[in-house]
Formats: structure tokens, C-alpha cells, sequence
């Protein structure tokens, strides 16, 4: 099987702390912000807070799976998972325990059966939507 070409996004959060004297919350935030603006405070390495790299979601082919004209909410569940990039086993795997009465996918299930702690997040997101019915929103439509 050829490899796929993926989107990955990689976002650095940078955070600083600033002590400004005011008159109000209000002032003071517009005060930081204004020096900010005319680079007085430029946050740097040293700022370094925390990093998060994801899959980049194309959320128009989601939404066209989500209307789409099918009867069965696992195999849409399955599809989008799919596209944020979990294999079609595992996606097929979830989509299944998600849609039986015995089982519920939670974060520990998702560790347990392999997935990637980058992708939990995004898969929790879309098997919560399902839960919720919101894969079956096309047929409520008709």
C-alpha cells in the first residue's frame, strides 16, 4: 500500500506573566497590550510553555460525510476517523465499540487498543458527536 500524505500541524503556545499597575482589569490589559503592540514585551524561548501537535482536519470533507445519505452512523463514525488518520482497522474497530449497546469508548479504551495519544483528543470529539446522534443529522433533516 502507498504511503498517504498527511497534514500535521505543530502549535508552540508561549506564555509570559506581566505586572502592570492600573486602575482597572480593563486599563491594564490595554496597557500590556499597547506595549506588546510596540514590542517592549516579546516573548521568546525562555517564555516556552507547552507544544501540541495534531492532525490538520479538513472540516468540509467531515461535514460532507456527516450529511451524507447513510442509513448506518458507524460507518460515517468510521470514515472520519479515518480521515484524521487512524487506520482503517482501527477506525472500523471504534466505530463498532462505539455502536454497541455492551461497550463505551472512552480515553481508556482509546490507550488501551493502541491509539495514538495525538490523536485523542480529535477521536473522542467525533465518537462524542456520535454519542450525541449528531452523525444522523442528515436523515433528522429529511
Amino acid at each position: 500500500m502507498a504511503d498517504k500524505m498527511f497534514e500535521i500541524e505543530i502549535r508552540e503556545v508561549l506564555s509570559r506573566v506581566i505586572k502592570v499597575e492600573s486602575k482597572n482589569q480593563t486599563d491594564a490589559i490595554l496597557k500590556v497590550q499597547e506595549m506588546y503592540r510596540n514590542e517592549e514585551i516579546v516573548l521568546d524561548s525562555g517564555d516556552y510553555l507547552e507544544t501540541d501537535i495534531s492532525a490538520v482536519i479538513n472540516h468540509n470533507l467531515v461535514e460532507d460525510i456527516i450529511y451524507m445519505e447513510e442509513a448506518d452512523e458507524r460507518n460515517k463514525l468510521m470514515k472520519v476517523l479515518c480521515l484524521i488518520g487512524l487506520s482503517e482497522y482501527m477506525s472500523n474497530l471504534i466505530s463498532i465499540e462505539a455502536g454497541s449497546s455492551q461497550a463505551i469508548v472512552n480515553e481508556d479504551y482509546l490507550i488501551e487498543i493502541g491509539v495514538p495519544v495525538v490523536y485523542i483528543d480529535k477521536v473522542m470529539h467525533y465518537v462524542n458527536m456520535f454519542y450525541r446522534g449528531e452523525f444522523n443529522s442528515y436523515l433528522s433533516q429529511i
